[in-house]
Formats: structure tokens, C-alpha cells, sequence
């Protein structure tokens, strides 16, 4: 797990400056926060993927309080995975029959307006759910994120990325930026050369950004 502290000191080796007259502890905060959600939103990082068995209540089941993206629903039968549910859009799931197999879309429930799993068929009674959680948030000098040290280099590059392109410092910005996809490509490729295919390639949503592995 990564605490503030080593995100900072890396950040302050790439901006050369040590001084808070430029960047302030809470800017620094904020600008770390925001490029850990983009890396783990991005990447399936093993230590941040969760699972959980919900029950289906007519056809629906909450989302995960901790979810950042969804991975995969499927149904178990005797310890094995039996069928893996397929996202749809919204309009082609409400064109669907109550029986219809095996799908699933989000969408906003109309009895509470909460956004809400929908499941077909809507006869399922329970469903394992893996997913993304969402990284810690950093509040204070203290913080940790409870993401590997393994991707603080990529982390901290789209930190100082996001800290210069708030100051208007578009140029720079997009530099940093740019360092920061191919440090994450490094860290990509020394997961595949250390342990086969892990975890970090695995799973795909349809909506990840796949530029950086290109």
C-alpha cells in the first residue's frame, strides 16, 4: 500500500521544487486522489478487485457500495460458475422478456430513483458480482490510497500532470501526462515478464481506456 508521503516525494523530485509556494499539501492531496481513481478506473489492479453473492429481488440487486466498475456477474451451481450475465444498454434490456437469459443493464429504479443492477431473468435468485472497489481516499499527510507501490511512479506522473494543468501549465501537463502512460505500459509489461497473464490484464470492461496499452 502507498501512504501521501512517498507520492509526495516523488512528485517534488518531477516538479524540482520542495517549496509549498507553488503546489500546497492539499492541492498535492487532491491531485493524487484524482490520478489514483484514473489508474485503478483504467487498470484491473489485483489488490483493488472484490467480490460479493447478492440476492436478486425482483430482477434487481443494489450496486456494491464500493464499486468503482463492475466486472462480471455471473451465477455459481455447485462452486462453479454456471452463466455470466451480458450488459446491454438500457433500451434494449426494457425491450426484453421477464425470461430472457442472461443479461443485465444499470439503470435507475422508479420505486426510489437509487441506480440499481436489473437482471435477467428476473427468476434469479442470487448472483455473484466482481468488481473494482474504490481506492481509499487520501485526507491528510497520513493517507494511504491501498494501492500497491508497485504503480506509484504512474500515479505520481498524472498527479503532476493534473497539479500543471491546473495552474495553466498546458505543455508540461501533457508531458507528465504522457510519462504517466508509459510508466503504467512499464508496469504492464514487468506484471506479464514477473507472474504470466495477472490479474492487471484480465479482466476487460467495455468501457476502459485501452489507449494506454497501445
Amino acid at each position: 500500500m502507498t501512504a501521501f508521503s512517498t507520492y509526495n516525494k516523488l512528485m517534488e523530485i518531477y516538479l524540482a521544487n520542495t517549496s509549498e509556494t507553488f503546489f500546497d499539501v492539499e492541492m498535492k492531496i487532491e491531485a493524487v486522489n484524482d490520478a489514483t481513481t484514473m489508474v485503478v478506473r483504467n487498470y484491473d489492479l489485483p489488490q483493488m478487485t472484490k467480490s460479493a453473492t447478492i440476492a436478486v429481488v425482483n430482477g434487481k440487486i443494489d450496486i456494491p457500495s464500493d464499486n468503482l466498475r463492475l466486472l462480471k456477474i455471473y451465477t455459481v451451481e455447485n462452486g462453479v460458475q454456471n452463466a455470466e450475465f451480458l450488459y446491454i444498454d438500457n433500451d434494449d434490456f426494457d425491450k426484453m422478456a421477464d425470461t430472457n437469459s442472461y443479461f443485465y443493464t444499470v439503470q435507475y429504479d422508479e420505486t426510489d430513483g437509487e441506480r440499481r443492477i436489473f437482471i435477467l431473468p428476473s427468476s434469479t435468485t442470487e448472483v455473484k458480482v466482481r468488481y473494482i472497489k474504490e481506492p481509499d481516499l487520501i485526507v491528510n499527510e497520513a493517507g494511504d490510497n491501498g494501492v500497491d507501490d508497485f504503480y506509484k511512479q504512474p500515479i505520481a506522473l498524472a498527479a503532476v500532470s493534473t497539479l500543471l494543468e491546473n495552474a495553466g501549465r498546458y505543455e508540461e501537463a501533457q508531458y507528465y501526462a504522457n510519462k504517466a502512460k508509459i510508466k503504467m505500459r512499464e508496469c504492464v509489461r514487468k506484471g506479464l515478464l514477473d507472474g504470466g497473464r495477472p490479474q492487471v490484464m484480465r479482466f476487460k470492461s467495455r468501457y476502459e481506456d485501452v489507449t494506454y496499452l497501445n
